[in-house]
């Protein structure tokens, strides 16, 4: 059985901006395209080193790392399309789709001294 899941108005994230398409989910793995046509982005179960999921502006983005390392991102997700992701991706993929935490509001991870003269 094929199962297909589709999702609509899914942006891929790239360096050179973001690309409005659709996102399916099949047994095999995910195709997203893009809604003008041309640009495909296509990954095989079997590439699949990990898939995280992060709260973002626009919804919930996520990122699938590939086993040679490339990372796609996909934003546009709503927190109910999470849980059948979650189960398509255990059932069909043997992964678990895992909460990577952003940091916002302008935060950094370093630390800052002031010395007055």
């Amino acid at each position: 059985e094929n199962a297909i899941n589709q999702f609509g108005n899914i942006q891929l994230s790239s360096k050179t901006g973001k690309n409005q398409g659709h996102f399916k989910v099949h047994s095999n793995g995910f195709i997203w395209k893009k809604a003008s046509g041309g640009k495909l982005v296509e990954i095989a179960a079997t590439e699949i080193a990990d898939i995280t999921y992060s709260k973002v502006l626009g919804g919930l983005q996520l990122a699938v790392r590939e086993k040679g390392g490339a990372v796609n991102k996909f934003i546009g997700f709503r927190d109910q399309d999470l849980k059948q992701l979650r189960s398509h991706c255990k059932e069909h993929f043997r992964k678990e789709i895992t909460e990577r935490l952003l940091v916002v509001g302008g935060h950094n991870w370093g630390e800052a001294s002031v010395n007055s003269s």
